[in-house]
């Protein structure tokens, strides 16, 4: 595994990486037309967070003529990007990512489809499940103390509404993929 550290960015590159190669100029257009853009949509992030994976041998770039005969660099994942890839996609759910990164812990369930062993997107699933329902637990107890104002209540119930739809999807999900495990056994 290659030192360094490496960015949420920088994270969220190496799994579009994974899934395509593609240039620079194709990730800020990815960034810039869908919802991923509150990570980055400018090349004065991107960019440099490219160059810093290929610092780091987690990245490879090769200069490509176009049709439009540019230059541009094309971006794929090494053994050892992917490797750390795999390292953040194993990593269970904290508190704060529940709590603070709703969207970085959606792209890191979707980065786990095809290419990820079945056991991690399993592990995923069940942190996940178990962190929504101690957050949500800890929301409980807090209206149940009657704690807060009637305008805090109403905000703190509506978060423990949201957490326990967390764990809804999360156990959706889980037996959703075990049928899909089941019809394709059969």
């Amino acid at each position: 595994m290659v030192a360094g550290r490496v960015s949420r960015l920088g994270l969220v590159l190496l799994g579009l990486l994974d899934r395509e190669a593609r240039a620079g100029y194709d990730l800020v257009k990815l960034f810039a037309e869908t919802p991923m853009g509150h990570f980055s949509d400018s090349p004065g992030a991107i960019y440099p967070a490219l160059k810093r994976l290929e610092a780091l041998g987690l990245v490879t770039g090769a200069d490509h003529d176009t049709d439009a005969g540019r230059r541009r660099r094309v971006y794929r994942v090494t053994d050892a990007g992917r490797e750390r890839l795999l390292a953040w996609l194993r990593q269970p759910v904290t508190r704060a990512e529940m709590q603070r990164r709703e969207g970085e812990l959606a792209l890191r369930f979707t980065f786990m489809d095809s290419r990820v062993p079945t056991e991690i997107v399993d592990a995923f699933l069940r942190s996940y499940e178990t962190t929504a329902i101690e957050v949500a637990d800890d929301l409980a107890a807090y209206l149940d103390a009657g704690r807060g104002t009637e305008h805090g209540r109403f905000t703190v119930d509506l978060g423990l509404r949201n957490y326990r739809a967390h764990v809804a999807w999360a156990r959706d999900v889980r037996r959703e993929r075990a049928w899909t495990l089941v019809r394709q056994e059969a």
